[in-house]
């Protein structure tokens, strides 16, 4: 017969149990001050070193924020991986060896966070798309859209010179459901970088993943 614990971590969603994972492992309202100030200072003496210019803007802070926050946290995942076996024998309260998260889970999370902690830039868009035929079971999409691309070059430290460009896209793709809960979509965008050397940039964009309806 299962446990009281058991039953009730078996009841949780898939959602409601990486909630309780980060509200007992990492509560971001709790380390975000810290981690504030971490980032700020490291990206303010930075830019105090090289000497006058303009003062950062709000969005490459943010973004400095973000990658420190995605660090600590895969310092975290992989602290559960290096005390797994004393967790289990000491500490069995903690939410892996609970089961709330698996170790599988937080892995495949720490290969998604890496890709964002060495990434030079930040893009975000606003965008609308029809859906022709909803009822098959494959259906085409298209749509259009437009945002903001912030890169800032890694090449050193020292004299760099951030972008912070207009983006708009075309998208064509489609999407089909396996089951009640799960959606496949599959989509191509093409970018246009509206530049001020007045040399426009395009780059191309393939995207595939998964929805799951709760």
């Amino acid at each position: 017969m299962r446990s009281q614990a058991e039953r009730f971590t078996g009841d949780l969603s898939f959602s409601a149990r990486w909630r309780l994972y980060f509200r007992e492992r990492f509560p971001l309202p709790l380390h975000a001050p810290v981690l504030a100030v971490f980032s700020g200072s490291s990206f303010i003496y930075l830019w105090a070193v090289q000497g006058p210019r303009e003062l950062p803007s709000a969005l490459p802070l943010a973004v400095a924020f973000a990658v420190v926050t995605l660090f600590f946290l895969q310092l975290r995942i992989l602290d559960e991986f290096k005390d797994f076996s004393d967790d289990l024998r000491f500490r069995p309260y903690r939410p892996v060896p609970r089961g709330i998260v698996t170790l599988r889970g937080l892995g495949l999370t720490a290969q998604v966070t890496l890709r964002g902690t060495f990434s030079n830039g930040a893009l975000g868009t606003l965008g609308i798309a029809h859906v022709f035929m909803p009822q098959w079971p494959v259906s085409p999409v298209i749509g259009v859209g437009a945002g903001m691309l912030y890169v800032s070059p890694k090449a050193t430290l020292l004299d760099t010179k951030d972008r912070h460009e207009t983006v708009a896209y075309g998208s064509l793709g489609a999407r089909g459901y396996l089951s009640d809960r799960f959606m496949l979509q599959a989509e191509y965008r093409g970018f246009v970088v509206f530049t001020d050397r007045d040399d426009n940039e395009e780059t191309d964009e393939w995207l595939i993943g998964f929805t799951y309806f709760f």
